[in-house]
Parts: structure tokens; C-alpha cells; sequence
């Protein structure tokens, strides 16, 4: 699947794990991975995101309207 992300709505919980747990191995290469960022900016923009996703978000410096710089 050369690199896509394939997480509907159902998979929001397991996505949100993995990047949580990667993140804990290494950090720096969640926070400025432009897949994962482009993910957790996506789960955000639902009208009710889960809270890992907000506070994952707010460490990586992602907002939901697009890139913060």
C-alpha cells in the first residue's frame, strides 16, 4: 500500500494505540513524521475526536485546520 494509511472511523481507537506506543519508543519520529501527523490531524477534525487524539495533537503541534507554521 506504498505508505498509505488506511484508518476508518472503526479503527480510530487502534491507529491512535500504535502511534501512542511509537511514540513512547521514539518520539521524535512520531512527532514530525508527515504520516502520522497527517493521521492525528485527520482524526481531529471529527466532530467529536477521542481525547489521545487531542492531547497527541497538542505534543506533535498539530492543529486541526492545518499546519501550524
Amino acid at each position: 500500500m506504498s505508505g498509505q494509511v488506511d484508518y476508518p472511523a472503526y479503527r480510530t481507537g487502534k491507529a491512535l494505540a500504535t502511534l501512542l506506543d511509537a511514540a513512547a519508543i521514539g518520539p521524535d519520529q512520531v512527532r514530525y513524521h508527515r504520516l502520522a501527523r497527517d493521521l492525528v490531524r485527520d482524526i481531529r477534525t471529527r466532530p467529536r475526536p477521542p481525547r489521545p487524539a487531542v492531547e497527541l495533537g497538542d505534543w506533535m503541534g498539530v492543529r486541526p485546520g492545518g499546519p501550524c507554521w
